[in-house]
């Protein structure tokens, strides 16, 4: 007998705490894959700077990189997702408060041009393989 519905471990316990639900979005080693590849790109854009050291182009780590695709969320949660970056960021009351706690405009606008998922070399590959392979 087949049963419908959202199973285990997407069953969400009204009691599990905040991290517990994250990872079942974005687990670690996704997110560890995420940085090594957003750094990467990272490492790339920084080379076309005359001042590489500014702080928007810094390597991003785990905490930052979970802050970030929290932000990604609360775009969708907000339903700003189609929004310029510039109006999220706003001071003029316009604004989203969150955003402008948890990161910088042009640290976030970087990231989001940054983001990588998965190793960009390997994307040939994927494609032959087939179009549900392009996210592993």
């Amino acid at each position: 007998m087949v049963q419908s519905g959202i199973r285990a471990p997407a069953v969400i316990d009204v009691h599990q705490n905040t991290e517990k639900v994250w990872n079942l979005l974005f687990d670690d080693t996704r997110i560890s894959l995420t940085v090594q590849w957003t750094n990467a790109k990272l490492n790339t854009v920084r080379q076309k700077y005359k001042r590489a050291d500014k702080r928007e182009l810094n390597a991003v780590d785990d905490i930052e990189m979970k802050e970030f695709m929290g932000l990604l969320i609360y775009t969708a949660f907000f339903k700003c997702n189609t929004e310029d970056i510039a109006s999220i960021f706003s001071t003029d009351g316009t604004g989203r408060d969150i955003f402008i706690l948890v990161m910088s405009q042009k640290r976030f606008a970087v990231l989001l041009s940054c983001l990588r998922f998965n190793n960009p070399e390997d994307r040939t590959l994927l494609r032959q393989l087939g179009s549900c392979s392009t996210n592993l």
